[in-house]
């Protein structure tokens, strides 16, 4: 409704009788040719339009549907939406805010800076009171969609800004968005593909005690969800680490400091929660009596955990060298 209803606006407002049919260069040119005096009813629409996409995205204050739905679908298919859902609204963002939208530039910068703050607050001090894993994870990528946010300010206010690696690759802002929800899939599929092993009553419940012992249950699994959440949570030299570290370096050079410090913050914040479930999985003891009965993983599991490791170990190397 919210990205009808900008579309509505925005056409309405800029369609001429000879042109009727609007393309994104078509609205490019009519704002560039406003000089800054763009009607508020265009600048509404843009608004809802934006708003549209960072509801599927699942940035500040339209994320509040993610917990719940996450938690209570399947977790395939939680994995499926925490991905595909945030790729599409992250890439039509960027498409938007970079192609019929770039002459709103100066405004639309500090607006997507403003969201990236507050969704990566949001995401992070909201995940850290969560107490059931897939809920913990949905918050989580709230907070990711934070740092998304923040690559996408950069490339609308910065655009020429590029970040040099060792082996002299310069990466820009948007190359970053990328290599972030390759990174960010990566890692929630891996997570994913432990939780679904894990035999439960009720898929929707999946409490953080529920993971208690399985180290000494099933290694693979535990290795599954180590690997998983180390590259969500940013620990090098997984493919999220270096994910993370691209943004914050843009945001640097950038210049966007607000930014910066909440975006460190928020990785300090998501090491807590994100080692609470480790924790769980790793050390805190079962309680005396508990049957242990190891896990049976299948070969395709086996298989699909191995690929996935390989692929957030590989990329996080090739990047760093």
């Amino acid at each position: 409704a919210l990205l009808l209803m900008g579309i509505v606006l925005v056409f309405g407002t800029l369609a001429t009788p000879t042109n009727d049919s609007l393309g994104f260069a078509d609205i490019a040119d009519a704002l560039l040719a406003a000089q800054g005096k763009v009607s508020p009813l265009t600048l509404a629409g843009v608004a809802l339009i934006l708003a549209g996409a960072a509801f599927k995205l699942g940035a500040f204050p339209f994320h509040v549907w993610i917990p719940d739905v996450y938690q209570g679908a399947p977790t395939p298919t939680t994995a499926l939406l925490a991905t595909a859902s945030k790729a599409a609204g992250a890439l039509a963002l960027l498409v938007l805010a970079t192609g019929p939208f770039a002459p709103l530039a100066a405004k639309l910068g500090p607006l997507l800076a403003g969201l990236a703050i507050l969704t990566l607050l949001a995401g992070n001090l909201a995940a850290l009171a969560a107490t059931d894993v897939k809920r913990t994870l949905a918050l989580s990528g709230v907070a990711h969609a934070g740092f998304l946010l923040a690559a996408l300010a950069v490339a609308v206010i910065d655009p020429n800004v590029h970040f040099e690696t060792v082996g002299k690759l310069a990466i820009s802002a948007e190359h970053a968005l990328y290599f972030y929800l390759y990174a960010y899939i990566l890692g929630t599929f891996l997570t994913a593909a432990a939780l679904v092993s894990l035999p439960v009553a009720e898929d929707h419940d999946r409490p953080l005690l529920g993971l208690r012992g399985l180290l000494r249950r099933s290694p693979v699994l535990a290795g599954a969800l180590g690997f998983g959440i180390g590259s969500l949570a940013g620990i090098p030299p997984s493919a999220g680490f270096v994910a993370k570290l691209i943004i914050l370096a843009l945001l640097v050079k950038a210049k966007l400091w607000w930014v910066l410090g909440v975006a460190l913050a928020g990785v300090a914040l998501s090491i807590h929660y994100y080692f609470a479930l480790l924790r769980e999985a790793f050390i805190r003891p079962t309680e005396d009596g508990d049957e242990l009965a190891p896990l049976p993983v299948p070969a395709g599991t086996r298989f699909l955990i191995g690929a996935l490791c390989a692929a957030i170990l590989a990329l996080g190397v090739v990047m760093l060298l």
